[in-house]
């Protein structure tokens, strides 16, 4: 079977993704953060797209900046051939999650390949693991190259985020930092004050530090059901998160999701592998 991304294709995702780091564009991930592929029948892959392109809209017009998508369609990592490739054609962005060590095996595999890697930092990430990660995996500091992504919760964002916001810039490393939510048994009963307090906490962190709030990462799967964090009868919880964002750094004049423009099928989304 071909890899899920052509090796040709790789270079884009990291060219945009330094646009984010530079403030000049916003990056909205989308999907789940493990397990097997969620909604890949056609239907549910429709939906997943009509809902990124629902937030890419609330994005772009909270920010007047581009959005960079980034749509999870793919499953879970899988072990690395045992030598340095320019880039990895499991996806075009690639994660670390907070159970990998920055000094373990799968960082190393990550640290081999050009493609622009996601590190998820939860409530128990301190600066110093931080900065290893950016050591070991960003040592000539490209922009782009690494995206940071906070999910600390509501109650501690403010109080951890901008530590590791300040040591990072020291270092000298052209991040993107990304606000997490996505759904997950830990999170299950979340209310929606909360889940906006996050976001808004993480947009506040940023503000006050002088660098760019660079997104958010949802799963474009919980786009209805009406679960804890749900908005109302047209908003489902990954839509939530994307308005809260654009609430955060800018009032939308109107409800995107109302205008009635239509989106273009044509439209790539870029595909990350974990």
């Amino acid at each position: 079977m071909p890899p899920p991304v052509p090796a040709a294709g790789c270079a884009l995702p990291r060219r945009r993704t330094a646009s984010v780091a530079r403030g000049e564009a916003v990056l909205l991930l989308g999907g789940s953060r493990a397990g097997p592929p969620r909604a890949l029948t056609e239907d549910g892959m429709r939906q997943r797209r009509r809902t990124l392109l629902q937030m890419e809209r609330a994005l772009a017009h909270a920010t007047a900046l581009p959005v960079v998508k980034v749509g999870w369609t793919v499953g879970t990592w899988a072990p690395p051939p045992g030598h340095d490739v320019p880039y990895a054609t499991t996806g075009h962005l690639l994660w670390l999650g907070e159970s990998h060590e920055p000094d373990g095996d799968h960082a190393g595999h990550l640290s081999s390949v050009h493609n622009p890697v996601a590190v998820r930092l939860g409530p128990g990430t301190c600066p110093d693991t931080v900065l290893a990660a950016v050591d070991r995996l960003d040592p000539h500091r490209a922009p782009g190259r690494l995206t940071l992504v906070a999910a600390m919760g509501a109650d501690r964002v403010r109080d951890l985020l901008p530590a590791v916001v300040e040591k990072v810039r020291a270092e000298g490393a052209s991040v993107c930092w990304v606000s997490d939510w996505v759904s997950d048994p830990v999170r299950a009963n979340t209310t929606r004050e909360e889940v906006r307090d996050e976001v808004r906490g993480f947009v506040e962190v940023h503000r006050s530090s002088g660098s760019h709030p660079g997104g958010v990462h949802v799963d474009p799967a919980a786009a209805s059901g009406g679960g804890p964090a749900t908005g109302g009868p047209d908003r489902g919880p990954a839509l939530d998160v994307a308005f809260h964002f654009a609430e955060a750094c800018g009032e939308p004049r109107r409800d995107p999701c109302q205008e009635g423009r239509r989106a273009d099928p044509r439209d790539a989304s870029v595909r990350p592998g974990w």
